[in-house]
């Protein structure tokens, strides 16, 4: 009973209907959001580079940038540094909260990282808007 004292269940539960941690409210993410960061779901250009991010990691968010004479793609635009990846989920339910609905974003993979205040908002200004890419750093 000790385990289940302060919890939380996710669904509303008929009485006598044994609980199981599925059911159980817990920690939202993998890896934990340091104090003073925000949260932001993003959806990376390439679906493979999410396949490799891990919980723990962490990465530079870029997006294109265009160069002095305009030619776009060639210089690069970093969007957050650092950010530590939380976890990666996948939608299924295309009418979620967080902002991706209509046909084509179910099954969609999201990496979930922690960034400074700052670069989380200029970081959600730009999701959706133009692709963003991770590149892995130590």
């Amino acid at each position: 009973m000790d385990a289940l004292t302060g919890r939380e269940a996710l669904v509303d539960l008929p009485a006598g209907l044994p609980l199981v941690e599925g059911v159980l409210a817990g920690e939202r993410f993998a890896v934990a959001a340091p104090a003073g960061t925000v949260v932001v779901a993003v959806r990376l250009a390439d679906p493979a580079v999410t396949g490799l991010l891990r919980p723990g990691d962490r990465v530079d968010l870029v997006t294109a940038a265009p160069a002095d004479g305009g030619a776009p793609g060639v210089a690069a635009d970093v969007v957050a540094r650092g950010a530590l990846v939380l976890d990666r989920t996948t939608v299924t339910d295309t009418t979620g909260p967080l902002g991706l609905t209509g046909p084509g974003n179910a099954g969609a993979v999201l990496t979930v990282v922690a960034v400074p205040p700052d670069e989380g908002r200029r970081l959600a200004a730009v999701v959706g808007w133009t692709d963003v890419g991770a590149v892995l750093v130590g």
